[in-house]
């Protein structure tokens, strides 16, 4: 069996992380002045409203005031998240038993496989034999 040393069931930082990172920096990229008006449209400065890719010079602003957000976030998240998980893992609660985890949660606390995953089978040749029809 393949351990791994970090579990992340829904693999949370690529989604929120790195997505929400492109996010903010391609918005302060290829934002035009339109759309950070549609966005924006009780903005009092709106001379900042454009991506670098459209004005080179306004859009700077935009990438830099993006960065200063990008840190701030990080560091919020970074200081209140590192000291939760540190005392969750402390407490133990941070990760399931090992008999929960080498049986998988949905059969031990539900009975059974949430979906029928062949590939996961103890015996996975015999089952994709089964499941083509050929022996």
């Amino acid at each position: 069996a393949v351990v791994s040393t970090q579990s992340t069931g829904v693999d949370a930082s690529p989604v929120h992380l790195f997505c929400g990172v492109w996010g903010a920096i391609a918005t302060g990229l290829f934002c035009d002045h339109d759309t950070f008006l549609d966005s924006y449209s009780g903005a009092t400065n709106v001379t900042n409203g454009y991506g670098m890719f459209v004005d080179v010079r306004k859009g700077g602003r935009l990438v830099a005031a993006n960065l200063v957000f990008l840190i701030s976030v990080i560091t919020w998240v970074s200081a209140i998240a590192a000291p939760l998980f540190f005392i969750l893992k402390k407490l133990k609660l941070l990760r399931i038993n090992n008999i929960h985890e080498s049986k998988g949660q949905d059969k031990v606390l539900h009975g059974g496989n949430a979906y029928e995953n062949p590939a996961h089978l103890r015996n996975s040749t015999e089952s994709l034999k089964s499941l083509k029809g050929t022996s």
